[in-house]
């Protein structure tokens, strides 16, 4: 019989919550309610996912792992964003060097609708966002939304536990130095976001996997790297990639 790696997860969870002291068993409390979102929102756990979350649930006791808004609500966009992707099935897509600046290309007139939680703005503004910031800052509006989705799953109030903001996941330095005043404005930190993007696509002449390391990891990071990165930062260029390619499939299509 095949294993259920769901079910598996809740009875790790179960046994986590047993005889537990009242913070521990809160935390499992709350990620079974992550687990029963993320299914009523039709966006079930893959078995890879679902057994990635089991391995952070055992080894990291969910540390961390939770944000939340400034109403005090579950950030549940940027957790389920945090969850190492299913890698994409072609993998020459994960070593492209990819020219994303859009000199010689007419920006999407018709972008494909976006997911976004019931907190979201409506998909057609933020839509209009992105095609905003690709015509200003000449950034193909597929890596923008690619970045996007990534980041926060679309979500205008994700907040991570490192203090990122928005839509694009902006820390407060970065967005001070960009001019942002509030990142949970979607115009805003999409502007300000673009904008930070099309500079690091600039600064590393196009070559997308070091502008979305830098992106995730910080470029001072990066230049004192002997070129070895973090799996989180391999995992979040592959996710994008992996994004990067629906959307622009869906443009084509």
């Amino acid at each position: 019989m095949a294993v259920n790696p769901i079910a598996n997860l809740r009875e790790m969870l179960a046994a986590q919550a047993t005889g537990a002291d009242t913070d521990t068993a809160k935390k499992t409390r709350v990620f079974e309610q992550l687990l029963d979102s993320s299914l009523a929102q039709g966006q079930p756990l893959s078995g890879d996912q679902a057994r990635h979350l089991a391995a952070l649930v055992k080894l990291e006791m969910m540390a961390g792992l939770i944000a939340w808004d400034d109403n005090g609500k579950r950030d549940t966009a940027s957790f389920f964003a945090s969850l190492p992707p299913v890698p994409p099935a072609n993998p020459a897509v994960a070593r492209q060097k990819f020219s994303l600046m859009s000199e010689n290309r007419p920006v999407a007139t018709a972008a494909p609708r976006l997911t976004h939680s019931t907190e979201s703005k409506p998909a057609s503004t933020i839509e209009q966002l992105v095609d905003k910031a690709a015509q200003r800052y000449q950034v193909a509006p597929e890596l923008i939304k690619a970045v996007i989705k990534a980041e926060s799953s679309f979500n205008p109030r994700a907040q991570s536990p490192a203090g990122a903001q928005g839509l694009m996941q902006l820390m407060p330095a970065t967005a001070r130095e960009l001019g942002v005043e509030d990142s949970f404005d979607p115009e805003q930190n999409i502007m300000g976001g673009t904008r930070y993007l099309r500079d690091l696509l600039k600064r590393y002449d196009g070559n997308l996997d070091q502008a979305l390391a830098a992106y995730n990891w910080g470029m001072g990071n990066l230049a004192r790297s002997d070129g070895r990165l973090p799996e989180e930062t391999r995992n979040y260029q592959i996710r994008v990639k992996q994004y990067l390619t629906e959307f622009s499939g869906k443009r084509s299509a």
